[in-house]
């Protein structure tokens, strides 16, 4: 056998092998799946003007995540951002964990409103939560609320809670882990100093001290 015919044979079998992971859509992803990243959006977004179903107008202040895909090619499909892990600092200073009866998706921000699935090209970001004045509590735009689960951070409370974002075909499904507090505080029209009153801190352990 010459150097030419097994030079050929070695691609042949290479061909083999990437039509072969093609075929099964782990492999496939493994090997040809976007990637995927996930991070606080640390701009915070202007006072939303709101008006409620009873005609009375009010005013919020938006958080939000942003997952990115990183990979050439392909888009990532149905992509979904859960809430995996909620904790609550107690007055000793521990967090003690919620139960998280299932993982519950997020909605999307615009152009995808209340959307829990996208697809996504390049960049887009979910609703983590929002702030609305005269309100005694900050609450997450999770798509369903479970029974007997709560949604919000009250004032003076802080919450860790781990993200993770998933899509049906890519290679990884990070985490993220934040704490979030809110002192009571309402600070009208100026995002940067509201900023300081509602906080959000992304952790590189869920389970480190503060």
């Amino acid at each position: 056998m010459n150097a030419t015919a097994t030079i050929a044979q070695v691609l042949g079998s290479i061909a083999t092998l990437i039509l072969a992971a093609a075929a099964i859509p782990t492999l496939n992803a493994f090997f040809f799946g976007p990637r995927l990243t996930l991070n606080p959006v640390k701009e915070r977004d202007a006072c939303t003007t709101q008006t409620r179903p009873d005609g009375i107008v009010t005013k919020a202040y938006y958080l939000h995540t942003l997952v990115q895909k990183k990979w050439l090619g392909l888009q990532a499909s149905q992509v979904t951002v859960f809430l995996t892990r909620l904790a609550r600092r107690n007055a000793a200073g521990d967090f003690l964990e919620s139960a998280v009866p299932v993982h519950i998706p997020f909605v999307w921000s615009f152009p995808q409103f209340y959307s829990i699935v996208t697809n996504i090209s390049n960049t887009q970001q979910a609703d983590l939560g929002h702030l609305t004045q005269n309100t005694d509590a900050f609450e997450f735009e999770l798509a369903v609320v479970p029974n007997n689960f709560d949604p919000r951070i009250r004032a003076g409370e802080t919450v860790r809670i781990t993200l993770q974002a998933r899509s049906t075909n890519s290679f990884n499904a990070p985490r993220l882990n934040l704490e979030l507090h809110w002192d009571g505080q309402w600070i009208d029209n100026n995002e940067h100093e509201m900023a300081k009153h509602l906080t959000m801190k992304p952790l590189k352990d869920f389970e480190q001290r503060s």
